[in-house]
């Protein structure tokens, strides 16, 4: 007979067996996380080799190389909103009212003064959007849903929907130069990565970005300013994407407002693949990198197989969803 309130051994076993699964559980998708984006990143190079074998030559080395270094600025950009809670998609559409920006002052008053002003202008628009979310408790998603047709409705307005010329070669040798065998662009990435690092890892305001990311009540009781933090992130999101707005802009030789296209998605893509959590609060810059990595493989290989643009995007997109289904089951698992 059993006494009321006491457990049989059955139900302690069972109580000690669904504890023990929720551990297995996040053992699992944590042994996954680790391991399995170098797995896929070889995997891939080894499909890719094997259907074209121009995949493994050093000339697309450097294409992937180059591929690589244009992205991963923008998600170690993304990576700010998306650790203090939220995320940034009218990343695009500054990237390409930057580079407007940068063609009309370099016109106007030369490159130093056009470099400045764009990398600013995607810095005021930063400021804008953390301002807006953080202020008056708005979902990022509105907010920057907004944003991206904002922007991209300046740059079109400001040039009448035409490419804007006059920069000198000079200025092409940010996307195209080399420093040594690195190329600069590959720098630049390399540099960004460094700041953003020791930010994020080295700094209160990185520990405060963490903190209400994972928990914004918490943080704010604990006498973190959450308004500031948010802001900060949003404003270091825009300043890092002016800098890749600069290289894309040195790549075209030309301001174009539709310059950044995609680019939302596919930054987010590369960080939520990276293991950085959508909800914030968790993931590594380190981790990014092979997100981003892996992007750039998938977008070489499919080129060198000749597949559809269209086609890409739709992988690009069903990649995305798997990232976030995996995002939620990591969740779930605790």
């Amino acid at each position: 007979m059993t006494i009321r309130g006491e457990r049989t051994h059955g139900e302690d076993l069972a109580a000690v067996g669904s504890a023990k699964e929720p551990a297995d559980r996040r053992r699992t998708l944590r042994a996954v996380s680790q391991l399995g984006l170098p797995l896929v990143v070889l995997a891939m190079c080894i499909y890719f080799t094997v259907r074209q074998p121009l995949f493994a030559t050093p000339s697309n080395g450097l294409n992937v190389a180059r591929q690589f270094s244009f992205l991963a600025v923008f998600a170690f950009a993304q990576s700010f909103p998306i650790l203090v809670g939220g995320f940034d998609i009218s990343i695009g559409s500054q990237v390409g009212l930057s580079s407007v920006v940068m063609a009309l002052v370099t016109q106007k008053a030369g490159l130093p003064a056009g470099l400045a002003a764009g990398i600013a202008t995607a810095g005021i628009v930063g400021a804008i959007n953390g301002f807006t979310i953080a202020r008056f408790v708005v979902s990022p998603f509105v907010v920057t849903l907004g944003m991206l047709s904002a922007a991209l409705g300046l740059a079109l307005f400001l040039t009448n929907g035409r490419p804007v010329y006059g920069f000198n070669d000079t200025f092409t040798v940010i996307a195209t130069g080399y420093i040594g065998p690195v190329s600069v662009p590959l720098l630049i990435a390399a540099c960004v990565f460094v700041v953003s690092w020791f930010v994020l890892t080295r700094t209160v305001y990185g520990r405060h970005l963490y903190a209400v990311g994972g928990n914004e009540e918490a943080a704010r009781l604990s006498g973190v300013n959450v308004f500031r933090t948010k802001m900060l992130a949003y404003i270091i999101c825009g300043l890092i994407t002016g800098i890749g707005a600069m290289v894309l802009t040195a790549r075209v030789a030309s301001g174009q407002p539709n310059l950044g296209t995609g680019l939302e998605l596919e930054s987010i893509a590369a960080v939520v693949i990276g293991g950085v959590a959508l909800g914030g609060g968790e993931g590594r810059l380190a981790r990014v990198v092979w997100g981003v990595l892996v992007m750039s493989l998938l977008s070489n290989g499919l080129d060198l197989l000749q597949v559809s643009s269209y086609i890409q995007l739709m992988v690009i997109g069903v990649v995305f969803v798997v990232a976030v289904i995996f995002d939620g089951l990591k969740k779930r698992a605790g």
